[in-house]
């Protein structure tokens, strides 16, 4: 049997899939009619315990996905457009030789551009960037990565090797597994306290 995809307008030309109502009608049709589907078990939440992933090397976790690197002498009016057009949240400022020198983040634009009122077109990352960045290399563990980020209040962290720019690893590039191992151990140093 074949199964139209159905779509549900929404408001401003969205569309959403009524993947709900399709997946009742052909559990109904695979299991004999209504109400005779297996009754379905919650699946279980998955146990904090030592995982082998806290041992990745965070080149594992870097995405391949271009890092947006500028010079410091770029305006923040370019390296907003830079970061729209590439749905980055960030933009590291580098040398010639691609040495880290800072970087941008869209909380730099809020904090250190409007909130001060400059102008996007002639401010310079050079002036508005965060230059105490914590970077780490390719082979360092992941988790430690995920605790620096937790520790300093910061959701990005550039890869460094030989000096040079490598990649730049969100927070959001983690497994949700090893966001809640860093939560929980943060509630049990809390509570030893």
């Amino acid at each position: 049997m074949q199964y139209a995809h159905r779509a549900t307008p929404l408001a401003a030309g969205c569309v959403k899939s009524d993947t709900v109502a399709l997946r009742r009608r052909y559990d109904d049709e695979r299991h004999g009619g209504e109400g005779r589907r297996p009754r379905r078990v919650p699946r279980r939440t998955a146990t904090l315990e030592p995982q082998p992933m806290k041992d990745r090397p965070l080149i594992e976790v870097a995405p391949h996905r271009d890092t947006i690197c500028l010079p410091r002498d770029a305006t923040v009016q370019q390296a907003c457009a830079r970061m729209r057009e590439a749905g980055a949240s960030a933009v590291l400022v580098t040398d010639e030789q691609s040495h880290l020198l800072g970087i941008f983040t869209g909380r730099d634009a809020i904090c250190r551009m409007l909130a001060d009122g400059r102008d996007a077109a002639t401010t310079t990352l050079g002036t508005v960037m965060t230059a105490k960045v914590e970077a780490l290399g390719p082979r360092d563990r992941a988790i430690d990565a995920l605790h620096l980020m937790h520790d300093g209040g910061f959701r990005h962290v550039p890869v460094i090797e030989g000096g040079r720019v490598r990649a730049l690893v969100l927070r959001s590039d983690f497994r949700a597994l090893e966001r809640a191992q860093i939560e929980v151990e943060d509630t049990i140093f809390a509570t030893i306290r």
